[in-house]
């Protein structure tokens, strides 16, 4: 089920941009998560993504950016064990965006992520705990981004967790992303 709708939304986003003033794109960076834990105190990891994107000008000022990215999330915990938890997801945000003259763009918009994997790990010992886990997770994306005349652009997003995604307690994503993306001529 997860596959097919991955696969339905990258679909239907490639096929809405065919038909208007759109232009392709890849991207990729750094991740820096934490995991927002009821009753523990988390520390940032270091992570990345990369993927697509498809910029649609709605007009000259505004836009829409769908993308499909992979992403390594997770967050480490403070309390006695030190878990360093990893999940990796397929996120698809829907950006709005305002495009300032001289190729800024600031953007907002929803995002849903679904779960690949997710691994626990303290001192040597290695967990796979996805069944604790939801598998579906809503984030929203609040961002800033700047696009130079060559169309090699970079963008600056934190994405913060909406639904809470442990079956056992409140834990919440957040993610501050700092990316590099290369948007392709409209052929």
């Amino acid at each position: 089920m997860k596959k097919f709708l991955i696969v339905s939304t990258a679909l239907l986003m490639f096929g809405f941009a065919k038909a208007q003033n759109a232009h392709f794109g890849l991207k990729g960076g750094l991740n820096v998560s934490n995991l927002s834990i009821k009753n523990d105190n988390t520390r940032f990891m270091a992570g990345y993504h990369f993927g697509a994107l498809v910029h649609i000008h709605a007009s000259k000022r505004l836009g829409i950016q769908p993308e499909v990215t992979y992403s390594a999330q997770g967050g480490i915990s403070e309390n006695i064990n030190k878990f360093r938890y990893k999940l990796d997801y397929i996120n698809v945000p829907v950006l709005f965006q305002y495009m300032v003259n001289d190729g800024v763009r600031i953007e907002t918009g929803p995002q849903v992520g679904f779960l690949l994997n997710a691994k626990a790990k303290a001192g040597d010992v290695k967990s796979d705990i996805k069944k604790n886990f939801e598998n579906i997770d809503f984030s929203w994306g609040f961002g800033v981004g700047y696009i130079t005349h060559s169309k090699l652009g970079f963008d600056l997003r934190y994405n913060l967790g909406i639904t809470d995604i442990s079956k056992n307690s409140t834990v919440k994503n957040n993610v501050f992303q700092f990316g590099i993306f290369y948007q392709f001529d409209k052929r």
